[in-house]
């Protein structure tokens, strides 16, 4: 192997002081392999399992922190306690051969197609057509919102519990968080929406509710 490789080998120590054994990372993917209901399953700590071998720091695929939050029919929940247990058995799968394990936290909005069709519920910053979606979206409430910003933090608290080293929020992809950023789905007056500071505030209110139980 090429010389230049060598530093992927070598120690990193992130800013929140944990180091890493090598540079390799296991980016945040879903596998699909969950529960409908969103619980871990065996197929999914095989997954980490054969993963864990190689990559030092390890992120899971998109686990919901909220109701009618369902984008990828069989991803991974946290939205309640009740997940805890599975949660548990990944990060040990995870962390198993000295890996620092990272479980991502989202909510899809618009996209959370599964629970529009269990129950006829999908989430958006405003209730607004779009060419590209074959069902409505319906606009989050004031309430909802904080309740989803609390969501996130209880995600967080509850991953910690579960013995994960840290957590990933996910604000790419078209999912909640960027569609509150983007002037096209958002369309809001209020404390989440006008201008480009008020668009992003959901997102740092999230982050700030999550930095306070962590």
């Amino acid at each position: 192997m090429s010389e230049k490789y060598n530093k992927l080998f070598t120690p990193m120590t992130l800013k929140s002081g944990v180091t890493l054994d090598s540079r390799f990372v296991l980016a945040p993917m879903v596998a699909n392999a969950s529960t409908k209901e969103g619980f871990v399953t065996s197929e999914d700590l095989a997954f980490m399992a054969r993963r864990n071998q190689s990559a030092s720091l390890l992120i899971t695929g998109s686990a919901n922190v909220f109701p009618q939050g369902n984008a990828f029919g069989f991803g991974l929940g946290n939205e309640a306690e009740r997940y805890l247990p599975g949660l548990k058995s990944l990060a040990q799968t995870m962390k198993a051969q000295g890996g620092t394990a990272i479980l991502q936290l989202f909510h899809p909005g618009r996209g959370a197609s599964y629970s529009y069709e269990e129950n006829g519920l999908a989430y958006a910053p405003s209730s607004k057509a779009f060419d590209f979606l074959t069902y409505p979206v319906t606009e989050l409430t004031t309430v909802q919102i904080e309740n989803l910003i609390t969501a996130f933090s209880q995600a967080a608290l509850r991953a910690y519990q579960a013995g994960f080293d840290g957590v990933e929020i996910h604000g790419a992809n078209h999912f909640l968080l960027q569609q509150f950023f983007s002037k096209f789905s958002n369309e809001r007056n209020d404390r989440w929406g006008g201008d480009f500071e008020r668009r992003c505030q959901l997102t740092l209110d999230v982050l700030r509710a999550v930095q306070a139980v962590i």
